[in-house]
């Protein structure tokens, strides 16, 4: 059984024959478009102007406003002025507000828990397109929490907010995938989607990548492919999980000839160059 919590990464062991691999399985409750947040709820020297436009029913103000109240950007944190203007906002139909708010009754944050209300707010900004709505819907379903246990409905949100492009979700649906948790066990859907995490930024499908590669893991066998992702890996990964990719390029490496490991690194290049963007 996986749990939510607000806000943290979670990591979950697993294997794809390499050993033991560390690979995150992302198990959170999401808030909407928490890097705009950062952006705008903490650009200086205009909250007055924010309440203005707040008080006059701008849904966008109302949502910024509150993030500043919920995370004590240039105000004191008060999660119950927050909880006002981000019901104000999801009341227009603002739906990373709605996210929030549901969030916020996910977890009983200045108001009591009550996952009825924190469902049907999720639901409503899911329905409407949000990603981090529909993530977090996934994981309430395919782990039963507040919810009846529904892995088809945990797979159909966490399939869509993939399908947007959110990589939290790309890389997730790969794991469900790989692991068949809630889902078949269908390692080559596991590789496209691990693909299209990559291309999203997230450096752990890299490394699952590079090993499903090396191990012909729903992907042909190919330790040239292999090795280019490892290297990949090994350079964008974070220090502490980075020792596992090093070991599986230093093995892969060892099969090739020198002609090889340039062809691998040429194609690092290549690719680091076409995706630079998401590593920002």
């Amino acid at each position: 059984m996986f749990s939510l919590h607000a806000r943290k990464q979670g990591f979950w062991i697993g294997a794809l024959g390499l050993g033991t691999l560390v690979l995150p399985f992302v198990f959170t409750i999401v808030m909407a478009g928490l890097c705009v947040i950062n952006a705008a709820a903490s650009a200086p020297d205009n909250t007055e102007l924010l309440l203005q436009k707040a008080k006059s029913g701008d849904p966008e103000a109302q949502w910024i406003l509150a993030t500043r109240y919920e995370f004590g950007f240039g105000v004191k944190a008060d999660i119950r002025e927050a909880i006002a203007w981000y019901r104000k906002a999801a009341e227009q139909g603002h739906l990373k507000a709605a996210n929030n708010l549901a969030s916020i009754y996910d977890h009983g944050r200045g108001v009591p828990k009550d996952h009825a209300e924190a469902l049907r707010l999720f639901l409503l900004a899911a329905e409407g397109g949000d990603d981090a709505a529909q993530f977090n819907l996934a994981f309430k379903y395919a782990n039963g929490d507040g919810v009846a246990k529904d892995c088809d409905k945990g797979v159909m949100w966490l399939r869509r907010a993939a399908e947007q492009g959110y990589g939290d979700a790309q890389y997730n649906l790969a794991e469900w995938y790989s692991e068949g948790y809630c889902a078949r066990q269908d390692h080559s859907d596991a590789a496209k989607w691990y693909l299209k995490s990559a291309e999203s930024g997230r450096s752990y499908a890299l490394y699952n990548l590079g090993v499903m590669h090396m191990k012909g893991i729903g992907v042909r066998k190919d330790p040239v492919r292999a090795a280019m992702w490892l290297i990949l890996a090994s350079s964008r990964m974070h220090p502490t999980p980075r020792g596992p990719a090093v070991e599986a390029l230093n093995e892969v490496s060892k099969r090739l000839r020198p002609a090889q490991i340039k062809e691998a690194q040429r194609l690092a290049e290549d690719w680091m160059e076409a995706h630079k963007g998401a590593f920002r």
